[in-house]
C-alpha cells in the first residue's frame, strides 16, 4: 500500500488515502469518497456500511442453502446502491427475500411456511 492524494469524486476535495498497487482509477475514487467528509461522500460511506454489515450477515448466519447465499452476496451491491429495490427467492418451502430499506438499511429475511392438510 502506498499513500496518495486522490480527489473526492463528489466535492472535488483532495484527501490522503492508502491505495493497493494496481489500482483502477474506479477504486481510487471510491477510496476517496470512503475518505472525505462531504455530505454525499457521507451519504455514500453509510450505503457502503450497509452493504459491508449485509455480506458480514450472509456470509456468518443467514440460514440458507449456498446457491441463495451466493446470488444474495453477489447481489448486495447492487441492492445497497438501489439499483434493484427487492430481490426474492423462494426455494422448498422457505421464501427468501433481501430489500432496502427506506432508511438506507438492507433487510434479509427467510420466511418458512409449513402447510397440514387433511382431505376425507
Amino acid at each position: 500500500m502506498t499513500d496518495k492524494l486522490a480527489n473526492c469524486p463528489y466535492c472535488g476535495q483532495g484527501v490522503m488515502i492508502k491505495a493497493e498497487k494496481g489500482w483502477s482509477e474506479d477504486e481510487i475514487l471510491k477510496e476517496a469518497a470512503m475518505n472525505c467528509n462531504c455530505d454525499e461522500a457521507r451519504h455514500q460511506q453509510a450505503i457502503q456500511e450497509s452493504i459491508n454489515v449485509a455480506e458480514l450477515y450472509i456470509k456468518n448466519d443467514f440460514s440458507a442453502p449456498d446457491v441463495i447465499r451466493n446470488l444474495f452476496l453477489h447481489c448486495c451491491e447492487d441492492i445497497g446502491q438501489g439499483k434493484y429495490s427487492k430481490l426474492t427467492v423462494c426455494a422448498d418451502q422457505s421464501k427468501y427475500t433481501m430489500t432496502k430499506t427506506s432508511k438506507g438499511s438492507i433487510k434479509i429475511e427467510k420466511v418458512t411456511t409449513v402447510k397440514e392438510a387433511k382431505e376425507n
